[in-house]
């Protein structure tokens, strides 16, 4: 009886012993190129925390990868992962994001791949929500850091050690991270001249590389993207795709007063509880700090970003008595921020009022991807106006 209840136990040792053993380079060759294309949306964890997956997407010359949060996982009919392909865009999005993923966990990923970005063109939508009283706080950091890729930004030799440096400082301002050696070590010598080690020790790295690719061989859960019932918008111009999104949104927004899809309406009234939402737009908020560094990140990896700003729902906001100037004013540093730093910009915070460009309170959608794709294959396409850079 006591050798039966034994056995699940003996054999799960003996699989991870041989798991340790086996090479990973066995795991990585039987990684499927053909598998980058069911990736680019799935928004699973193997593609959002792993380095694998985009190592391979970057060294592909197919991909446009879309950094972003949670409006990345709305099914719409007019979402990029949808227009993009449709309109026969010379490169295909790709999705990095989940909600939380705000601008130091964008600023980590890049980091990580930053030997690969050279002239790459890249989206990376920023939400003003993102700029609140506390920042990026313990839980929602601890949640979306990936250590391999926080493990590979600190030993690649494309980073200057200043902005290692300055990585690490920020690191440890979160509790899980404050007494971590190798970041204080870092710290310690901003020149890099030491010998620091690495992130991760030998063994847990392996561990970790091993387990990132086995994910990538594995094809990856359904897109929740799929949900949507597809459209072929193919055949219109991006006028008449504007006055379709309308004429879908207010279809879709019949039983408020604010633009909210009706889903999400009922939702929001079911939870009859007041709303403060006082603490987001902070002018001083960590968050800007955050940006800087996601900026310069860029700016070391040679990459070729498209910044896209996306408003709140003015309507709404203004209901629950967030101040308009103070959302103005944190619209503005965003953009001057960006500007200020040669970077490309497409800045919609104009739009706070426009109907149909935000679906629920917060999140980008209808009439708001139409206008964001069309900037998108611009960007692809070497099209970049200065004149979607919003004047304050």
């Amino acid at each position: 009886m006591k050798l039966r209840l034994l056995l699940p136990l003996l054999f799960s040792g003996i699989l991870f012993g041989l798991f340790l053993l086996i090479p990973v380079e066995w795991f990585t060759s039987l990684s499927k190129h053909e598998n980058i294309k069911q990736e680019s949306t799935s928004l699973d964890d193997s593609v959002l925390k792993g380095i694998h997956s985009q190592e391979e997407m970057l060294k592909s010359n197919k991909y446009y990868p879309v950094f972003g949060s949670s409006e990345l996982e709305k099914p719409d009919i007019f979402h990029p992962a949808h227009v993009l392909n449709e309109k026969k865009a010379k490169l295909s999005p790709y999705l990095i994001g989940t909600g939380g993923s705000t601008d130091l966990i964008h600023a980590i990923n890049i980091g990580s791949q930053s030997h690969n970005l050279k002239g790459k063109k890249i989206a990376i939508i920023i939400s003003p929500q993102w700029f609140t009283n506390h920042g990026l706080t313990n839980d929602n950091f601890n949640a979306r850091l990936s250590p391999i890729q926080t493990d590979h930004l600190f030993s690649n030799e494309s980073l200057s050690p200043e902005l290692k440096n300055r990585f690490a400082k920020r690191l440890i301002q979160f509790d899980q991270l404050k007494n971590n050696s190798y970041l204080n070590s870092v710290i310690k010598s901003p020149t890099h001249q030491y010998d620091e080690g690495t992130y991760m020790n030998n063994f847990e790295y392996k561990i970790y590389q091993k387990h990132d690719a086995l994910k990538s061989i594995l094809l990856p859960a359904k897109s929740p993207l799929n949900n949507e019932k597809a459209h072929d918008l193919s055949h219109l111009s991006w006028e008449e795709m504007r006055d379709y999104a309308s004429e879908y949104g207010k279809k879709h927004s019949t039983n408020n007063k604010f633009g909210m899809n009706n889903h999400y309406w009922r939702q929001l009234m079911s939870q009859h509880k007041r709303y403060n939402r006082n603490y987001e737009f902070n002018k001083n908020s960590k968050e800007f700090k955050d940006l800087q560094l996601l900026i310069d990140t860029l700016k070391e990896s040679k990459a070729d970003p498209l910044f896209i700003v996306i408003p709140a729902n003015g309507k709404w906001y203004d209901h629950i008595n967030v101040n308009p100037a103070k959302r103005e004013a944190v619209y503005q540093k965003i953009n001057e921020t960006i500007t200020s730093n040669g970077m490309k910009v497409y800045d919609m915070t104009d739009k706070e009022y426009e109907p149909y460009v935000i679906t629920d309170a917060v999140h980008i959608g209808w009439k708001g991807w139409v206008y964001i794709d069309e900037q998108m294959i611009n960007h692809i396409n070497g099209k970049y106006d200065e004149s979607i850079s919003r004047q304050f």
